[in-house]
């Protein structure tokens, strides 16, 4: 096969840096698993178009809802529902299909760098798919996503379209941001950093009070609820004024009721939002059920205790709707996978700077950790001893200690033989 001398390529989007090395390239290359010729056909027709372009929205004549973007709704009387953020995780052989889905409504995209500890991705301004574009790599996935700017592309109709088609490719919820946009309630902030203060705050522990000032001017307001990350509910709630944060409306008169769901708690939303004729209805009761206010009378019931005047004025005739994060326990498997991702590479990194071997570098940096018996009655460590063909008797002696402990070579998590 003929290749394409380096001296004769012209191709404006190889030579912008956008595509692949021009040398060695076949005339006519033929398609192959890793999806790189589409990738770089995609570029080329993205560095013709390089204008984006977005449907016009049309009026569905449902209650009033919006995506913001950050950007004051008019008019600014009534409540307004948004999706303020979309992250959702699936295969990265669906990666073009999610592509072809998203340029509908966004335009064309850029072929770039990646996030979220991918190497590459299609990107549409501050958002976008993310994925490996190396075959070999064992991250097998790739990453949907839109933040607040990318979201006001989208009418709340035309985002559960394309939540719909991308859970149908195989995409699952990571990170959904429900927005509710409330102009009437100036004391809103206020009254729930009292609630909390007070003991009234339920279904969550954690609450963080928000206040900065510059001179006399007050900068930010809010309060936020809740715990992220994984030891957290997959519930949390911010509540603050958006029309300081943008600068664009007065303190008290553009208050944002933001919830944040993540992993279980975020699915469940995507499926009751997708699958519910009344969709705006269902964000906002999963937007109002992250946490509930309730008097705090001594009872140790909380479906006993009333609500708070002011919660329940807010709630109006809407029940929130409350999901609860299914708690994942740990397994040999899982800690195996742990450690090959987070503590191998940096510690073979630090050995091959260093020229040490991986034992050196560990007693270098940790100096002498006496090994300790009573960890071989951890089911994790004794798993591990029975993968390295280890007898327990022999490494309880071993260790010096003198206790027998017989080990059976049963599924982790089954009851241990002693």
């Amino acid at each position: 096969m003929k290749y394409a001398r380096k001296e004769h390529w012209n191709d404006e989007a190889i030579e912008l840096g956008y595509g692949f090395l021009p040398t060695r390239q076949p005339k006519d290359p033929s398609f192959d698993h890793s999806g790189r010729q589409f990738d770089l056909d995609d570029v080329r027709r993205v560095y013709r178009d390089e204008g984006r372009r977005s449907r016009p929205r049309r009026d569905s004549g449902r209650p009033p809802h919006s995506n913001t973007g950050g950007k004051l709704p008019e008019p600014n009387t009534d409540p307004r529902i948004s999706i303020d953020w979309l992250r959702m995780s699936g295969p990265r052989s669906q990666r073009h299909e999610a592509l072809a889905l998203l340029q509908a409504y966004l335009g064309s995209a850029t072929y770039g760098k990646g996030r979220h500890f991918l190497s590459a991705g299609y990107r549409f301004g501050a958002g976008g798919i993310y994925f490996d574009a190396d075959e070999d790599v064992r991250y097998d996935h790739c990453i949907v996503d839109l933040p607040a700017t990318l979201c006001a592309e989208f009418t709340l109709d035309q985002l559960r379209n394309a939540m719909t088609e991308l859970l149908m490719l195989g995409f699952k919820i990571t990170r959904v941001d429900v927005a509710l946009d409330i102009f009437t309630m100036s004391d809103l902030i206020d009254n729930v950093y009292k609630s909390c203060m007070n003991g009234e705050l339920c279904r969550a522990r954690r609450f963080e009070p928000k206040y900065e000032q510059s001179g006399a001017n007050v900068t930010a307001h809010g309060c936020n609820i809740g715990r992220r990350g994984k030891d957290g509910s997959g519930r949390y709630l911010r509540v603050y004024d958006k029309g300081l944060e943008t600068k664009q409306a007065e303190q008290g008169t553009w208050v944002r009721w933001e919830a944040e769901l993540s992993d279980g708690p975020g699915q469940d939303f995507a499926m009751s939002f997708v699958q519910n004729a009344d969709y705006v209805q269902t964000a906002i009761e999963f937007a109002l059920g992250v946490c509930d206010f309730r008097e705090n009378t001594g009872d140790n019931h909380i479906d006993r205790r009333p609500r708070c005047a002011w919660y329940q004025s807010l709630l109006d005739e809407v029940e929130p709707a409350r999901t609860v994060k299914e708690r994942v326990k740990s397994t040999v498997y899982s800690f195996k996978k742990w450690f090959e991702r987070a503590v191998l590479p940096r510690l073979n990194t630090l050995a091959a700077a260093s020229g040490e071997t991986l034992g050196g570098v560990v007693h270098q940096l940790f100096d002498e950790v006496p090994p300790d018996p009573e960890l071989l009655e951890d089911q994790k460590v004794r798993t591990l001893c029975l993968e390295l063909g280890v007898d327990p008797s022999d490494a309880m002696h071993r260790l010096g200690n003198a206790r027998l402990v017989l080990m059976s070579a049963s599924p982790v998590g089954a009851p241990d033989a002693y």
